[in-house]
């Protein structure tokens, strides 16, 4: 089992999402985007936790706000690295709760599902204490919290040579742990199938634990954006550093 998600497949991740969610996922993105668009104008300071490929992180840069990409898998950032406009992007290997950045950033985002990646309850404190720490007096964070319906399998449609399956089981004697697969086959225009297999472990947390991780970490609510999200399966939060 891989420590570290995605690393075998980073260079088709943009690829298998899209194929695998399409309008929802740019639906996706595009909301993000705006959410920060209203809460922040250029050239803001943002940092962006789980940047992954820098889905979010390189379109605000393009729109002028200064990005620092945090992201523990070195292949993902690569993936990144190589998109238009990747020298307006800081990227840092690390994960969230290691990150120790100066406390500069107005802005802080964390989502797309990153807490279900934090497995223990240290990892939790720590990775929102380290985005509260990171953030100016004021700053704000964009935080996600998945629901239970999001640990779920998938089967993507099989076509144009592209095949996922996404498997979520949980583990034994553990009702907020599951086991998470993912096997996806793409074709390139040449013909040859590249065979991807991805194992890793997942947590759900319940919103009452981390809103009590939050408030140990100095932050409070600023306002409840779940409306504009709805569909994902996720609670999305603007969050203030006191």
């Amino acid at each position: 089992m891989r420590t570290i998600p995605h690393a075998s497949w980073a260079p088709v991740y943009d690829v298998a999402y899209e194929r695998t969610f399409g309008a929802a996922y740019r639906t996706l993105t595009d909301n993000t985007l705006q959410a920060v668009r209203q809460m922040a104008t250029p050239p803001a300071r943002i940092v962006d936790f789980g940047a992954g490929t820098g889905r979010l992180a390189v379109p605000l840069a393009e729109d002028g706000y200064r990005v620092t990409a945090i992201e523990p898998c070195a292949e993902m950032l690569d993936q990144l690295r190589r998109k238009k406009g990747p020298g307006s992007v800081i990227t840092v290997e690390a994960t969230m709760q290691d990150f120790a950045g100066a406390s500069d950033f107005d802005v802080a985002l964390c989502v797309f599902t990153v807490l279900l990646y934090l497995l223990d309850e240290d990892a939790l404190q720590g990775s929102l204490q380290a985005a509260a720490e990171c953030l100016k007096p004021g700053g704000k964070l964009l935080l996600d919290v998945p629901g239970r319906i999001v640990f779920g399998s998938v089967e993507a449609p099989r076509q144009n040579g592209f095949s996922r399956s996404v498997s979520v089981q949980m583990v034994e004697g553990h009702e907020d742990i599951y086991d998470y697969t993912d096997d996806l086959c793409v074709t390139s225009a040449n013909g040859h199938v590249d065979h991807y297999v991805d194992q890793f472990r997942i947590r759900y947390w319940p919103l009452e634990r981390v809103t009590e991780a939050w408030g140990k970490s100095g932050l409070v609510l600023e306002e409840d954006i779940s409306d504009a999200f709805a569909w994902t399966g996720s609670q999305y939060f603007w969050l203030r550093k006191e």
